[in-house]
Order: structure tokens, then sequence, then C-alpha cells
């Protein structure tokens, strides 16, 4: 008797592509029948086609992510059981094909295989309302330290400057001098950097996937990670360190900081609180206090770290 199960159900314009588990064996199957519709040119047996049998899901979700833009697609349905699986197999470097390294995750993946949602939760503090009450305290007691003398030139260096491997190396090391450790640059990589470093270069969205080839480079840090992209594009990129961390969630202890569903969240959270018209006077008065032109990222991320 077979014993058959959906593992993955994803859709899109052009049809469906389920991965499927008979007894100890796996296979997927593409629907593209919705083109009956447009189109007489083809059969409903020319538009379903079954893959080769794979004896482990390793194999069978590798090959189709070969073949398809499965995380490009809506995720209608995934069996948690394979959840670890399928995300090894978006982090895997595609080097062979450019289009698969780039994929940004949509909300629903964000939600369905890395859990965001509960990411979410966490940041009980990371709200306007939060940052407004935090600001008073910042705008009263602020005073300037190395971090702020030395910002404008961290900044000057690597921000719309051509970033190469040689300037990724310095600057990482450069923005170790904000760390209470040493940096242990991972270079073996170099590809895959260098094609991150691209992409920032032409002002491109950063995927997952990117954020997981820096963090793994720098230390394995995404507080380093984070400092480094800030440097490159503080418009776009906030710094996340333990200290504000902890702020965000109200723990006593960064668990969870270094993993990078976490600064997804957090770059998702930052970018609508400084869209909210309330931040705009708020923006406005740091600014002022401060006699600085900072970004409104940079401006934010100081309110959380400065506050206490």
């Amino acid at each position: 008797m077979k014993n058959i199960k959906e593992i993955l159900v994803c859709g899109g314009e052009g049809g469906s592509v389920t991965l499927i588990k008979e007894n100890e064996t796996f296979f997927y199957r593409t629907d593209e029948t919705t083109f009956l519709e447009l189109t007489v040119e083809f059969t409903r047996e020319n538009l379903i086609n079954t893959s080769t049998v794979f004896s482990s899901v390793e194999k069978a979700i590798d090959d189709l992510v070969e073949n398809y833009n499965v995380f490009s697609l809506f995720p209608e349905k995934l069996d948690p059981k394979y959840k670890t699986v399928l995300q090894n197999a978006y982090f895997k470097n595609r080097t062979e094909n450019k289009k698969k390294n780039n994929e940004c995750l949509s909300e629903e993946w964000l939600v369905k295989l890395f859990q965001i949602d509960s990411v979410y939760k966490k940041f009980v503090n990371l709200n306007i309302e939060q940052i407004i009450k935090a600001s008073k305290n910042v705008l009263e007691n602020y005073k300037e330290d190395n971090y702020t003398t030395s910002y404008p030139y961290f900044v000057g260096f690597l921000e719309n400057s051509l970033l190469d491997i040689e300037k990724y190396v310095v600057g990482t090391n450069m923005v170790y001098g904000w760390m209470p450790t040493i940096l242990n640059l991972d270079l073996s990589d170099k590809r895959q950097i260098e094609r991150v470093l691209e992409k920032l270069n032409k002002k491109e969205k950063l995927s997952m996937k990117d954020f997981e080839i820096l963090k793994r480079s720098i230390n394995n840090s995404i507080v380093g990670m984070s400092k480094f992209l800030h440097f490159v594009d503080p418009y776009t990129y906030p710094i996340l360190d333990r200290k504000i961390y902890k702020f965000i969630t109200g723990k006593e202890y960064a668990t969870g900081i270094d993993q990078s569903i976490t600064y997804v969240a957090y770059l998702n959270k930052m970018t609508g609180i400084i869209k909210d018209e309330r931040f705009n006077s708020l923006y406005i008065s740091v600014n002022s206090r401060l006699g600085k032109k900072l970004s409104p990222m940079r401006s934010l991320e100081l309110i959380l770290f400065y506050n206490k």
C-alpha cells in the first residue's frame, strides 16, 4: 500500500509545483495546465510532469531548486518536518545560477519557512510609541563619545565608495574598532562575497542569503555584519548590537541575535518606523539636538543605543 504525502506545494501565475513523499522515496510534480486557458498548443498531459524519483528528500529538494525558482513562488503548503532541509536549500550557494542566488524571500516564505512572525513578536519595544518615550531621555542626556566622534569618518570611508575585496577587508577591520572582539575574517567564499558587494555597489536589495554570506565571513556575527552594512549605506541598513537587541526585546540576554532572520525582521521594523509620519518630527529633534545631519535610520538606531 502506497503512503503518499505532500511536503511542499508552491504556486504561481504559470501553475504549481508539488514535492511528494511516497513511502521512503521523494519526487516532485509540476502542473502548468493553467496555460490551457490561453492556448490550444498543448495538451493536459504535456503540462503535467513528474521528476525522477529520489532516495532522499535532500536530493529531491536540491534538484527541484536547481530546476525551478521555487522561492519566487507562493508557498501554499509546507510540512514543518522539512523546514530545516528547505532552509539549507535556500542558503546553498548556486554559483552557476546567479538569478537563484539573488532571491529575496516574500513575507509568506519568511513566515512559513523562517517564522519571522515569531521574531516580530519578540520586538516588544520596537514601535513608534516606545521610540518616542525613549527619545526623551536620549535628547536630555546625550553626550559625545568615541562612537559619535568616529562615526562620520567611518561612513565617509565606505559610503558611496566602490566596494571590492580590498575595501571589504579594510572596512570590516575598521568596523571592529567598535567591537570588543578581534575580527576573524573568513574569505573562503570570496566569489559569493564579491557578488554581494556588487549588489551593494548597484544599490540592489540584499536577500537573507546575502546577509548570511556576509555574517559567516565577518566573525559569524550579525552585529559585525550590520555595522559594516550601515557604514556602506546608512540610509538603508541599521546597526543591531546586543545593547539595542536587549532594549527592543525587553530581555536581559541577547539570545537569538546572530540569526539572519533576526536582522531581516529588525530591518523591516526599523524601515517601517522611519516611514511613520510621527517619526519625522522626532528625526528633526534628534539632528537639532546633536547638531548633526544624520540619516533617519542612524537617528532611530541612535535612540535605541543611547536609551537608558
